[in-house]
C-alpha cells in the first residue's frame, strides 16, 4: 500500500510539473535573406528578414548582418506586435532574433 501511495504521489507531481509552461514562447529556426528596403531617414523601411516568402521586421539586427541579400540561419521568436512603415498600409509581423549566423 505504501508503494502505491508513493507511486501515485510521484505520478501526480510529474503530471503537474510537466503541464506548467512558464513562458509559453516558441522559438523557430529557419534560413532567411536579409533585405534592405531603404534608409528610414529617407522614407525607407530599413532591414527585414525574408523567411519562406514572408517579410518580418526584426526588433533588433546586429550591424554585421545589416547587408542586403545576405543569407543567414536564424533562430527567432515570432511576436504578436505588428510594425508599419511610414505612410504604408502594410503591417509586418515583428520577430525577436535569438541567434543569427551567416550561412
Amino acid at each position: 500500500m505504501k508503494y502505491i501511495k508513493l507511486t501515485c504521489f510521484f505520478l501526480i507531481t510529474l503530471l503537474l510539473l510537466s503541464s506548467c509552461d512558464k513562458n509559453n514562447i516558441t522559438t523557430l529556426k529557419d534560413k532567411a535573406t536579409i533585405l534592405f528596403e531603404g534608409n528610414p531617414a529617407m522614407d525607407g523601411c530599413g532591414y527585414f528578414l525574408l523567411i519562406k516568402d514572408t517579410m518580418y521586421k526584426p526588433i533588433e539586427l546586429e550591424s554585421e548582418f545589416s547587408v542586403d541579400g545576405l543569407i543567414v540561419n536564424v533562430e527567432y521568436e515570432l511576436l504578436d506586435a505588428k510594425w508599419t512603415c511610414n505612410w504604408q498600409d502594410n503591417k509586418f509581423s515583428q520577430i525577436k532574433i535569438i541567434t543569427i549566423s551567416k550561412k
